[in-house]
C-alpha cells in the first residue's frame, strides 16, 4: 500500500518509482502490484477521488503449483452391484455408478458434499455475441453431447496408495470421445482429471469442463483470481488478481434478455462452504475458468432463436 503523488499536465508524461517492500520474489509465492488513478479535482459531473484508470502488473506469477496431498493408508476399492466405492482411512468416500460412469457421491466426515451426479459441461447459455455469430445454431451438436453419451467401458487401477476410476465414453453427437478419471488419494482429496478426443468432424466447442450439482446450503463463494465481478478471457484485465468472495445469488447479473454470466478467469482455487465453514474446495493443475450460481445454463438457454 501506497502513494503515488503526481502532479502532471494532460498529455504528458513522467517517470516515477514506487517503493515495494524488501521481498523474495523468486520463493514461489506470486506477487502483484496494483495501481490506481484518481481524480484529484471534482466538479458536477465527476467528484473528486473517483477511479479514472487502474492496472494491475504481474511481478512473479506460478501458474502451474501442484496441489499438496496427505498421505496415510492405501485406499480399498469395492464393488457391490452396479456402483464402485471407493473408500480411505480416515472415511472419506466416493462413489461411481458403473453403468454410467457417474460421479454420484463423495461423502467426508459423514456428510455428503455433492448434490447429484458431477455431468461433463460442453454448453453454456448463448450470449448477445453467440447470436450475432449464429454460435448457438452452427455449434449445436454440443448442447446435449453429455447428455447423449455413451459409456465404453470403466477401469479401476491403483498407484502410490491412491485409487483411480478411468471412465471412457463415446460422444456421438460430435464424433468425439471423452475420458473422465476419478483419483481418490489417501488424505481425502479427489482428483478429476477429463480429456476430449476430436476428429476432423467435431466442431468447435462452447465450453470444456464439469458441473457439480451443490446444496443450496454450499452459498458462500470464496476463490483466488480475477474478481470481484464476472470476467471472461476476451474482456477481464479491469478484474484484478486477489481473494474475493460473495454470496453465490451474487454471481448472477440480470441481463435484460438471460445469457451466459457469472464466470471468473485465472482460478487458482475456489471453495464453497456453508455457514459453519464446512464444503467443498477445488484447485486447477492449471488456472481454470469457475463459476458458481443459483441457475443452470438450461435456465438461461433460449435454444436456437432468442426470446
Amino acid at each position: 500500500d501506497g502513494t503515488l503523488d503526481i502532479a502532471l499536465p494532460a498529455g504528458r508524461e513522467k517517470k516515477v518509482k514506487a517503493a515495494l517492500p524488501a521481498t523474495d520474489f523468486a520463493d514461489g509465492a506470486e506477487y502483484f502490484l496494483s495501481v490506481y488513478s484518481y481524480n484529484r479535482m471534482g466538479d458536477d459531473i465527476i467528484p473528486a477521488g473517483h477511479e479514472v484508470a487502474r492496472e494491475q502488473f504481474v511481478i512473479s506469477e506460478n501458474e502451474s503449483a501442484e496441489p499438496a496431498l496427505a498421505t496415510g493408508k492405501p485406499v480399498k476399492t469395492a464393488k457391490e452391484g452396479n456402483k464402485y466405492t471407493l473408500t480411505c482411512a480416515d472415511g472419506t468416500m466416493v462413489t461411481v455408478d458403473a453403468r454410467t460412469g457417474a460421479l454420484l457421491s463423495y461423502k467426508a466426515d459423514g456428510r455428503e458434499l455433492i448434490d447429484g451426479a458431477a455431468e461433463p459441461s460442453f454448453w453454456r447459455a448463448p450470449n448477445d455475441n453467440d447470436f450475432g455469430a449464429n454460435s448457438q445454431v452452427k455449434l449445436n451438436a454440443w448442447r446435449c453431447a453429455a447428455e447423449n453419451r455413451r459409456l465404453i467401458e470403466v477401469k479401476e487401477s491403483s498407484a502410490d496408495g491412491a485409487t483411480t476410476l478411468t471412465v471412457k465414453y463415446r460422444l456421438p453427437d460430435v464424433a468425439a470421445y471423452y475420458t473422465l478419471e476419478y483419483t481418490l488419494y489417501p488424505g481425502g482429496e479427489l482428483g478429476v482429471n477429463a480429456t476430449l478426443a476430436g476428429s476432423a468432424e467435431t466442431p468447435e466447442l462452447m465450453r470444456f469442463g464439469m458441473r457439480f450439482p451443490l446444496e443450496k446450503k454450499y452459498d458462500n463463494f470464496r476463490w483466488y483470481g480475477r474478481g470481484p465481478w464476472e470476467n471472461y478471457s476476451d474482456r477481464n484485465t479491469s478484474s484484478f488478481m486477489g481473494l474475493w468472495q460473495g454470496k453465490v445469488a451474487d454471481q448472477f447479473y440480470p441481463y435484460i434478455r438471460p445469457q451466459e454470466t457469472g464466470n471468473k478467469t485465472d482460478v487458482r482455487w475456489a471453495s464453497l462452504t456453508d455457514n459453519a465453514g464446512y464444503g467443498l474446495r477445488v484447485e486447477g493443475l492449471r488456472p481454470l475458468n469457475v463459476s458458481a450460481l443459483d441457475v443452470t445454463p438450461a435456465d438461461l438457454d433460449p435454444g436456437v432463436k432468442k426470446h
